[in-house]
């Protein structure tokens, strides 16, 4: 739990209109999660449940074709206060277009929200 205030106050500009009662119902919704570098977070084509908020460090957001090559034109990352995996928690059955992993050499700290 202390982790997870840790994180938003990283990015206190995403929630800087939150009081310290906000933050705390916030963290009770809220599980952290570290990646190590270059680790995957999820893979395309797997279901999507959970969202996820950039913390500390960035993911790379990859795609493939349908023979598995990488498609480099569509590859981006994702830094601190930005967030993916939206579709997983707003109750959309499906499975995911896109694979995250952690990029960089430093790991990535992530705010995990499940459809629970």
């Amino acid at each position: 739990k202390s982790n997870l205030k840790g994180l938003l106050a990283s990015f206190r500009r995403c929630f800087h209109e939150l009081t310290d009662v906000d933050v705390e119902v916030l963290c009770c919704g809220l599980q952290h999660q570290f990646l190590s570098p270059k680790a995957t977070l999820f893979e395309q084509g797997s279901v999507h449940d959970s969202c996820y908020i950039v913390g500390v460090g960035q993911i790379e957001i990859t795609s493939t074709d349908c023979h598995g090559h990488p498609m480099a034109t569509l590859s981006r990352e994702i830094s601190a206060g930005g967030y993916l995996g939206e579709l997983g928690v707003l109750g959309t059955d499906g499975l995911r277009t896109n694979g995250a992993r952690a990029s960089g050499h430093r790991g990535v700290d992530l705010c995990v929200i499940t459809r629970e």
